[in-house]
C-alpha cells in the first residue's frame, strides 16, 4: 500500500512500484503542483545566486573593483578591435611568436597617465610582443630593452594618427584631470563594458552567420 500524494489516501499501485497518485485525476493535479514547485524553487535559486553576489560585491575593496574593471574594459576593447590588426606592428594573425592571445595594449601607460586608463581612444588590440610580454612553452618573458619599447611607441603612435587622427592622439598626450572612481562608479562601469561587449559580439557573430 502507498498513500496517494495528493489526497493522502491509502491506494495500491497498479501501474508500477513508483505510481504517487491513485488515480487520473490526482495525477493530473499533482504533475500541475510538481511544474510550480520546480518554477518556484528554481526563482529562489536564481534569489539565492543574486543575495550572494551582492554579499560578495560588498567585501570587494576599491582595489578589487578597479581590477576587474580593467579586466572588462580590456575585454571590451578586444572585441571592438575583434578585425583590426595590431596597432604597433599590424600582425593580423595570431602567432606563438607574437604571444598567442590577444592584449588591450594603452598608448599611455596606465602607470604614466592612470586619468585615462579607461579611455576607449587610448587602448586598442595589440599583439602581446608589442605590448611588451611574449609567451613561448608556457613562459613569460618580459620585453623591457628601451630601443624595442621605443620603436614600437612611435609604430604605435604613427598608426594611432591615421586611425583616430592627430587632434586625438595630441589630446591623449595632454594633460587630464585625476581620475578617481569609486566602488560604486567602477560596478557601473563594469556592467556597461559588459553589455557593451555582448552586444558587439552578438553584432559580429550575426554578420558572420
Amino acid at each position: 500500500m502507498k498513500r496517494c500524494r495528493v489526497c493522502r489516501r491509502e491506494f495500491t499501485p497498479t501501474h508500477s512500484t513508483l505510481q504517487a497518485c491513485c488515480s487520473t485525476d490526482c495525477a493530473v493535479t499533482y504533475a500541475r503542483l510538481s511544474v510550480g514547485s520546480k518554477q518556484q524553487s528554481a526563482a529562489m535559486r536564481r534569489v539565492a545566486a543574486a543575495e550572494k553576489r551582492e554579499r560578495r560585491a560588498a567585501l570587494k575593496t576599491r582595489k578589487d573593483w578597479l581590477r576587474e574593471a580593467q579586466a572588462v574594459f580590456n575585454a571590451m576593447i578586444r572585441e571592438r578591435d575583434y578585425y583590426k590588426p595590431c596597432i604597433s606592428c599590424g600582425a593580423r594573425i595570431m602567432t606563438v611568436e607574437n604571444g598567442g592571445v590577444w592584449d588591450a595594449g594603452h598608448f599611455r601607460s596606465v602607470g604614466a597617465a592612470p586619468e585615462i586608463r579607461f579611455e576607449p581612444l587610448n587602448c586598442h588590440k595589440q599583439c602581446k610582443s608589442c605590448n611588451g610580454t611574449t609567451i613561448r612553452n608556457g613562459s613569460r618573458i618580459y620585453v623591457t630593452t628601451f630601443e624595442r619599447q621605443e620603436t614600437v611607441h612611435k609604430r604605435y603612435r604613427a598608426n594611432l594618427i591615421e586611425r583616430i587622427g592627430l587632434e586625438q592622439v595630441e589630446w591623449l598626450e595632454g594633460p587630464h584631470p585625476p581620475l578617481k572612481p569609486t566602488a560604486i562608479d567602477l560596478r557601473e562601469s563594469i556592467q556597461q563594458w559588459r553589455a557593451d561587449t555582448r552586444r558587439m559580439r552578438a553584432a559580429r557573430e550575426a554578420r558572420a552567420a
